[in-house]
């Protein structure tokens, strides 16, 4: 649970935009999780407080209750949930308190819609980052249930690059009449030297294979 709430807070308060850090209690009430209605969380606006019910929850519904509670936070950090402001807050303001009913609304809403956002996310990285590490989608040739590995593709890719890269020397360096090169081998040499630092393979390969990757997720 700890990587993926020093994951999801981040991401929360750059969403919601709060400029002060809360605190933060995952309480476990056994009796209150007998109840059908008993509590999944609640705002300590005087205290700064979030405290999260989690006996037998899943772990994404405790995540849900903590981003629908991060945006109370944001609303008593921007003044929203100032006495003068919010109102009487006993059992029923939500559909008897006007102001505090549109804070309600704006935490539903915010608030499964910051959960979902992150939590795409982050599955997208997973699924590229296992992708990028372990397989890929080209198959070796002659064997089409085999899957070329990370370090087979790179030198693949590596040699087609380099490959490429001498025939567009060839092309720029014609020979004369006698078939000698126009220019000294040892500047070839140089020029090409130079032309594999101002490519970094590594990257290349691995901005290639991403938006390969992102393509075939998207389609």
């Amino acid at each position: 649970m700890d990587p993926y709430l020093q994951s999801f807070l981040p991401f929360a308060q750059k969403r919601l935009g709060f400029n002060r850090p809360p605190t933060i209690f995952f309480d476990s009430d056994a009796k209150n999780a007998q109840q059908v209605l008993g509590k999944t969380g609640y705002y300590d606006p005087d205290a700064l407080e979030i405290v999260i019910f989690v006996d037998n929850r899943h772990p994404k519904d405790v995540l849900r209750s903590l981003s629908h509670e991060l945006v109370h936070h944001a609303q008593n950090c921007r003044g929203d949930l100032n006495p003068e402001v919010a109102g009487e807050t006993e059992l029923g303001y939500a559909q008897n308190n006007t102001h505090m009913r549109g804070m309600e609304s704006e935490a539903y809403e915010k608030g499964n819609l910051c959960m979902r956002d992150w939590e795409d996310s982050v599955k997208l990285q997973i699924s590229l980052k296992l992708q990028l590490q372990e397989t890929n989608y080209l198959h070796i040739k002659g064997d089409t249930r085999k899957m070329a590995t990370y370090e087979e593709l790179k030198e693949r890719i590596t040699k087609s690059v380099v490959q490429k890269m001498m025939e567009r020397k060839k092309r720029d360096n014609p020979r004369n009449d006698r078939g000698i090169p126009q220019r000294l081998k040892e500047d070839e040499e140089e020029d090409l030297e130079e032309a594999k630092e101002e490519e970094n393979l590594d990257e290349w390969y691995q901005r290639e294979l991403y938006e390969k990757l992102i393509a075939r997720w998207i389609h």
